[in-house]
Parts: C-alpha cells; sequence; structure tokens
C-alpha cells in the first residue's frame, strides 16, 4: 500500500489549471497539495498551491514534478521557466538551456553551511556525552549547479540566511516570509505570568540535535525550578543519550502534537517562552508558530526570524542560554504580556499566507519582467 501511494504522489501534475497558454513552467516541489493533500497546518502546502496560482495569473501552465523523483522523463525544450527545489532541479539545471529561465527556490540556509553546523552540533554532544549519533537532517543531495547556474534565487528566510549563500554571490537573491497556519483557538493574555515565566516550550521537528534540544536539556536538567515542555519527535538514538534526563521532574516530553488540539493550548497556557536553539534553518516556522500564539522566542539567530525587540537570541552555549533563562524569567509580568502581544502582532502583519503570496509575487514579476503582470 505505501508503494502505491507513493507512486501515486510520484506523479507529475500536468496542466493543474487546464489551460491553454503558451508559455509553460515546470515546478519541482510537492506535488501532494495538487492531489487533494492540502494538510493546512503545513505552511509549505498552501505555499505550494499559491506558487502555483502565481505563474498561472501570470499566463503560465503550470505542470509540478515531485522534487525527489529524477526518474521523470521530461522534455525540457517545452518549457519557458524552471522553478524549484531538490535533485530533481538538480539534474534540470545540469542540462540548462539558454532562453529559459532558471529560479532556484531555496527553503533552506546553503547546504554546505547546514550540514557543517549539524555535524558541529554532533561533536559537541560527543564531547558531552561520549556517544556519536547520526545526523538526522543532513543534505546528501546537494544543490550545487542550482546554487551557481539559476538565475534568480528566492529564498525563505532574512538577511541571516542570505548571508549564508557565500558561494552565489553573482545570482539575484529575493526573501520571502515564511507562512504561519492560524489556530482555531484564541490565544489567552490573562494567563499567570508569575508562573509562567518559569515555563518554556521547545516546539520542533525532526533532528532534535540539529534543531538544539540537547542543550535545551543541558540548561533545565540544572534549573530544576523551571519547566520544559517538549513538543516533538521521538528519535530512540537522542532518547537513549538522555533518559535520565528527560525524566527528570520538570522535563516534559509531551510527544509530536496537533497544534488545534486543547491539550497543545494548555501547553501554550502554562508557558511565558519559547526555545529554540538550531543550529540552521532557512527561516523556523516552529518557532513563527510559537510567536503567532503569544510565546516569547528565545533563539539563535539561526533560525533566520527577526525578533528583534520581540524576543531574545541565544549561542549555543549552554552556560549562556542558562544565564538567558533566568534573566527573561526576572521581567516583569506586565513587560512578558506586551512582548507576547507584539510577537501576535509581528505574525498577523508579516508571516500569514497573504504576505507569502505578495512578496513572491513581487519576486516573480521582478525575475520574469514586468510584462508578466
Amino acid at each position: 500500500m505505501r508503494k502505491i501511494k507513493l507512486k501515486y504522489f510520484d506523479r507529475p501534475v500536468i496542466n493543474y489549471f487546464n489551460t491553454s497558454f503558451n508559455k509553460k513552467v515546470f515546478i519541482s516541489y510537492i506535488t501532494s497539495p495538487f492531489k487533494g493533500n492540502v494538510d493546512k497546518s503545513h505552511s509549505n502546502k498552501l505555499e505550494a498551491l499559491k506558487i502555483a496560482e502565481i505563474f498561472n495569473a501570470f499566463g503560465y501552465q503550470v505542470d509540478i514534478f515531485n522534487y525527489l523523483n529524477v526518474e521523470q522523463k521530461i522534455n525540457l525544450d517545452d518549457y519557458d521557466v524552471f522553478f524549484g527545489i531538490g535533485p530533481l532541479y538538480e539534474k534540470i539545471i545540469k542540462n540548462k538551456l539558454k532562453n529559459k529561465k532558471y529560479i532556484f527556490y531555496a527553503t533552506g540556509a546553503y547546504f554546505c553551511f547546514a550540514n557543517n553546523a549539524e555535524l558541529n552540533r554532533l561533536k559537541k554532544l560527543y564531547e558531552r556525552k561520549g556517544v556519536l549519533l547520526n545526523p538526522k537532517r543532513f543534505i546528501k543531495n546537494p544543490t550545487y549547479y542550482a546554487l551557481k547556474f539559476s538565475d534568480a534565487i528566492i529564498m525563505t528566510g532574512n538577511d541571516w540566511t542570505k548571508s549564508t549563500f557565500i558561494y552565489s554571490q553573482e545570482i539575484p537573491k529575493y526573501k520571502v516570509p515564511v507562512s504561519v497556519y492560524e489556530v482555531k483557538w484564541k490565544v489567552d493574555f490573562n494567563k499567570d505570568y508569575s508562573k509562567a515565566k518559569k515555563n518554556f516550550l521547545w516546539f520542533g521537528s525532526s533532528g532534535l540535535v540539529h534543531k538544539g534540544l540537547d542543550l535545551c536539556i543541558e540548561v533545565f536538567k540544572d534549573l530544576p525550578d523551571y519547566n520544559l515542555f517538549i513538543c516533538g519527535p521521538r528519535e530512540d538514538d537522542f532518547f537513549r543519550v538522555y533518559e535520565k534526563e528527560l525524566n527528570l521532574p520538570n522535563i516534559h516530553y509531551m510527544g509530536f502534537m496537533d497544534i488545534d488540539s486543547y491539550k497543545f493550548k494548555q501547553i501554550v497556557e502554562k508557558c511565558a517562552f519559547s526555545i529554540f536553539s538550531s543550529c540552521s534553518e532557512g527561516q523556523s516556522g516552529a518557532v513563527l508558530t510559537t510567536m503567532s500564539i503569544g510565546l516569547i522566542p528565545i533563539v539563535t539567530e539561526m533560525v533566520g526570524v527577526d525578533i528583534q525587540n520581540k524576543g531574545f537570541f541565544v549561542t549555543d552555549d549552554i552556560e549562556e542560554i542558562k544565564r538567558k533563562v533566568i534573566k527573561v524569567s526576572k521581567l516583569p509580568n506586565a513587560n512578558l504580556q506586551e512582548l507576547s502581544k507584539k510577537n501576535i502582532e509581528f505574525i498577523n502583519q508579516n508571516h500569514r499566507i497573504k504576505h507569502f503570496e505578495k512578496k513572491m509575487k513581487e519576486n516573480l514579476l521582478n525575475i520574469l519582467g514586468e510584462t508578466n503582470g
């Protein structure tokens, strides 16, 4: 059954809007949203649809191909624009044709930076614990050609993210904001901040070392009066290394959670802060999500989110993170409530799907030319 499902989602979606335009765009990306699988809580699903809608509005027939399916047979001469990510886009640009536009969609930091950053974190964990774990976010299909031969790069992230692309300086780069799903429940601004200021949420996906959960556990194991709530996947090798710490009374593993659920709402209402010490992101949707529900971010700059005046930056130094946790917990309750409101306002003004759509449209107009408006 799994093989049948994978084959179904491998299939390209040809002429999604059933148009008769002369121009055609090839999109190398996820195909599931175009086959009825639209989980609105995952930003890339809605964003994929918006990208297709923009090209359609510009007068392109839109064909979408699974970005991993390098076996796909394609007549490259059929297309005017190639847009996308992954191994399929890399394969296509190795056969770059003249008089075509090639637009690479970078959804993470530069892959060499990201891989090296994860290995550095794994090395530090080894030095602390004597166990070498395998990388979980390692990019095994590098995009060397995409980052050298594309006509433009559209990236999710901020100026920090952009700074990692040091070997693509000659290629024009455009930023788009990651969009954030709006949860179905209302944020409670009347939470008891005198208690919540000592409660912190780590909310993330796979790659627990990459995303700094080990650092957070190291911090909170020495702070018994502070609570760390962990919402994310279970990785068995990581859990074996931190079995003792994960059973401490102030460290709570809650599992991978539905952000619309009442249980998740209860956790959020206990916390004043989110904490996320990732080593590399394009722009962290997890951090943005916690900001959208009023949590105050304590993050590394590598999350790719502009938190100035809304949160607090930390490095990957455990003692520094510990000092920051203690310091922010001493802020007046009224200040915390104000910061909470600021974060929600920031997301509502910059990181909803309409903001992604607007910026993506502007970028594509600049790349493709004014005549496409």
